[in-house]
């Protein structure tokens, strides 16, 4: 019984987790698509994007976001 639920974990964090890494994968993919068969390594995608102004101003605005509201977070949850 005990195999059984771990066997059900196992599966469960698979689906979970599975399509997170086929997403990291192919985000390396030379090619247009990210589709089947791998045709090879690259980081175009990763310097276009990180190239962009727009995209780079949405980051940093999205990680003071973050840390403002887990400080937040934080001193409530400590005055709490």
């Amino acid at each position: 019984m005990r195999i059984l639920s771990w066997g059900y974990l196992a599966a469960a964090y698979a689906f979970i987790f599975l399509p997170v890494v086929v997403l990291v994968v192919f985000s390396f993919q030379d090619g247009r698509l990210p589709v089947p068969p791998f045709r090879g390594v690259t980081l175009d995608w990763y310097a276009k994007v990180l190239g962009d102004d727009d995209l780079m101003a949405a980051l940093v605005n999205s990680f003071l976001v973050a840390v403002l509201s887990s400080a937040v977070a934080v001193v409530l949850g400590f005055l709490a």
